[in-house]
């Protein structure tokens, strides 16, 4: 019984293992404009941040006086994962001071959190998981307001950024397969 289903099988094994060894541009699809592959080795034009062009989300101007709140990653899987709250309110023309906490304990459960645009979630989640050597944040994305880096359980990490201009903006963790239940509103409220 053991000989017959393992000839059964055979021919797909010779398929999974033939597609191992198709060269990498082979496996490039041209048809999908998404879909990117470097090979070790090639290096990305970088663009000037003097080239750049300034998000409007910026103020242009340095804050001096602090504001500080803490959010929390918890639970210890996929189902369970999750941003203590939904929503985090800021001052404008502060220094924000975010705390993010991983309350995680396993391994798997790796976080950052991002600041971003409103209704760019999505893209820079998905530029993101590209990005492991990031943090998982797409380099040069207009969206992006903040982040973290990518913190392991029972860990914390603090960013500093000037508060955008004033209105709502989105918060997400960018780890892989995460964006989809973590996420909130970011609001910067007129003083």
């Amino acid at each position: 019984m053991n000989l017959k289903k393992n000839l059964m099988l055979a021919p797909f094994i010779l398929l999974m293992l033939s597609a191992c060894n198709t060269p990498p541009d082979d496996r490039h699809n041209a048809t999908d404009p998404q879909v990117t592959v470097q090979h070790e080795g090639d290096t990305l034009p970088e663009m000037r941040p003097e080239d750049r062009p300034e998000p409007d989300f910026v103020t242009g101007e340095a804050y001096e006086e602090e504001f500080a709140l803490i959010v929390l990653a918890q639970g210890e899987n996929m189902q369970e994962m999750r941003y203590d709250r939904d929503t985090l309110r800021v001052p404008a023309k502060r220094k924000i001071m975010l705390t993010l906490r991983n309350e995680a304990t396993d391994s798997f459960m790796q976080h950052n959190i991002v600041i971003v645009r409103r209704g760019s979630i999505e893209e820079v989640s998905i530029e993101g998981a590209r990005a492991a050597g990031t943090s998982y944040v797409p380099q040069n994305s207009r969206n992006v307001v903040a982040f973290s880096e990518v913190i392991g359980p029972g860990e914390s990490t603090t960013l500093a950024f000037n508060a955008p201009k004033p209105g709502t903006y989105e918060f997400v963790c960018t780890y892989p397969g995460h964006w989809q239940a973590m996420q909130g509103i970011f609001i910067v409220e007129e003083q």
